[in-house]
């Protein structure tokens, strides 16, 4: 999420819900030097916790040492430990079996396996039961773990990496392992980074996408599914606000809330209702109103929490990760019942969710005990955690502020909004003298006031409203006239009133002046059925004609169709277009027709 920045001089924040006018009595910690920072990991095999008080807390298997805690003989943790030295913490992220922390003074600390060097502090050990200090990388504002590397984004915009380098999944121009942080080639001014089992993806503050390594599923949504060792553009996506990486796919947040996915859909973890992987951005058309997603590079489904604070996920599900209540994998995204007022959210071969009162929930793969529900019995529903912390909330917003408005909107930081935006932030004051953070969530209803032009037919070009034809310049009703669609018996000028959505707007005056004027000189034998339809319809042209040429064009003269049949009089035709109005021109020797088509 792109923030806006807020100044706070040496106070305590509290979250105070504007809406309803509760105080939450919850301390807030905000800092604006971190982005996107994550308070809980899920990974394959473990998972992580930042305290209230800065320290961290991790639970599960440590065969590797990737709990943190100095021993090499705890194989498994039902309750949480405490990585050695771990406070001042800021973030946590994990990659298959290692982990990573950012404290406070953008230092970077790791543990647990380093058979690729993913560790980042120059040694060749296999694994290190205590954190280690990622010496040569200072100044880091965002960490993220794939399965055998590690990435960081610095305070300047690049973005570092380390480990793993089979698929070039380090974006450094060539796929060679490095135990030692190196900087990501074409890539500057990053807000925001992830990465998957194989695969990068960042976003930099002008809203693209950039994306490098394993693009055997088409996870980097260029179109093709070709390898790349040096990050690249994903040309399609601009206006993006929030990135993330499964196993092997991408999700990104579009700033008017909209989901798009891209990648593997081998378990429907594109939630397109297929499982069929896409090399291109997808846009997901069963969800709007998005506003975090969920990252894990383990993870072979999706999550995401929307405006209002319920979470959705889809895709694999063989171990419940779904919280759906069963353990079948599903394409189309499910609402996880029972479950509000979610702040954050992390996926791995399990899945962890923070509540806005600070408590957690696990479920999803338990065998090693990393769900922190003190067993290792697995779980398809949200269940809460044992023994953990009270854990640091970086509540960045407190409220949301819900609006519908038409055609624009003037909101309290002054701002007047002309389009739908779900990002825009401002700060307030409450009666308590105490700072509020609130999220502006407005849907701009619009309404299309263009006519479509067939003199002596008008027809407007948004469907599904309310209809009232006037005479212009006088604007008076012309009684009973209320369709989509107008015939002018006289010569004139008319407009449309269109009411749709709470939202009313009149089109400009359209003059007719060619009333009388004969357009279908094939006579009244010429029939078209359906219309509108759903794709398919016929034409009837009355006789049979030696040539005749069909032409299909859109609102704009592009031309969709056009063949020349011979010997014809009953054509069957199809229309594969989007929803919308078309023309159809028929013509024959001598003979010429014009008809409105609707696709529904």
């Amino acid at each position: 999420m792109i923030k806006r920045q807020v100044k706070i001089k040496e106070s305590n924040l509290y979250c105070f819900n504007m809406l309803k006018g509760i105080f939450l009595g919850v301390f807030l910690s905000l800092s604006f030097t971190f982005v996107n920072a994550q308070v809980i990991s899920a990974s394959w095999f473990h998972s992580l916790f930042i305290c209230e008080d800065s320290s961290a807390q991790s639970y599960g298997w440590n065969g590797q040492g990737q709990l943190g805690n100095g021993s090499p003989t705890t194989t498994i943790s039902l309750t949480p430990v405490q990585p050695i030295s771990m406070t001042n913490t800021v973030a946590v992220a994990s990659g298959e079996r290692h982990s990573l922390v950012l404290k406070t003074d953008s230092t970077v600390w790791t543990w647990g396996s380093n058979i690729k060097g993913q560790l980042g502090d120059g040694s060749t050990v296999q694994y290190s039961t205590i954190p280690v200090q990622v010496s040569t990388l200072t100044n880091v504002k965002q960490i993220a773990g794939g399965r055998l590397h590690s990435i960081a984004i610095k305070n300047n915009g690049t973005v570092w990496a380390w480990g793993d380098n089979w698929n070039g999944q380090l974006g450094i121009g060539n796929n060679i392992d490095t135990n030692l942080p190196v900087q990501v080639l074409n890539l500057n001014n990053i807000i925001d980074i992830a990465t998957g089992y194989g695969h990068g993806i960042a976003l930099k503050n002008d809203g693209t996408v950039w994306t490098w390594g394993d693009n055997s599923f088409g996870q980097l949504g260029n179109g093709n599914n070709t390898t790349s060792n040096i990050p690249q553009q994903v040309n399609s996506l601009t206006g993006i606000t929030h990135i993330s990486a499964g196993f092997h796919h991408c999700l990104a947040i579009k700033n008017d809330g909209t989901l798009w996915t891209w990648g593997n859909n081998w378990n429907g973890e594109l939630g397109d209702g297929t499982n069929t992987n896409s090399n291109v951005p997808l846009m997901l058309n069963s969800l709007s109103g998005i506003k975090h997603i969920a990252k894990g590079c383990m993870a072979a489904y999706s999550m995401v929490i929307k405006n209002d604070g319920t979470v959705w996920s889809w895709g694999k599900n063989i171990n419940g990760e779904l919280g759906i209540g069963t353990y079948t994998d599903t394409n189309i995204p499910m609402q996880i019942n029972n479950l509000s007022c979610v702040v954050e959210i992390a996926v791995g071969a399990f899945s962890l969710a923070l509540k806005n009162d600070g408590s957690t929930l696990g479920w999803g793969y338990n065998y090693y005990g990393q769900l922190g529900t003190g067993d290792t019995i697995n779980r398809n529903i949200p269940t809460a955690t044992a023994g953990l912390c009270n854990l640091q909330l970086h509540l960045n917003i407190c409220s949301t502020d819900t609006i519908v408005a038409c055609n624009s909107y003037t909101w309290t930081n002054g701002i007047t909004y002309t389009s739908t935006n779900y990002t825009a932030i401002d700060s307030l004051t409450n009666t308590s003298g105490c700072d509020s953070l609130v999220l502006l969530n407005l849907t701009i209803n619009t309404i299309d006031t263009t006519i479509t032009n067939l003199s002596p037919l008008l027809t407007s070009n948004t469907i599904g409203a309310s209809y009232q034809w006037v005479e212009c310049p006088t604007m008076n009703i012309m009684v009973g006239d209320t369709n989509q669609s107008f015939t002018a018996t006289s010569n004139g000028n008319y407009a449309v009133i269109i009411t749709k959505n709470g939202c009313v707007d009149t089109s400009a005056c359209y003059t007719i002046a060619s009333v009388g004027v004969f357009q279908n000189n094939f006579g009244n034998e010429l029939l078209l059925y359906p219309n509108p339809t759903t794709g398919n319809f016929s034409i009837d042209l009355g006789d049979n004609y030696q040539t005749v040429t069909i032409s299909i064009t859109d609102l704009v003269g592009k031309i969709i169709h056009s063949k020349t049949y011979t010997k014809s009089q009953i054509l069957e035709l199809k229309i594969e277009e989007p929803a919308g109005i078309y023309l159809l021109l028929i013509e024959s020797k001598n003979k010429k027709a014009i008809i409105r088509l609707i696709k529904e």
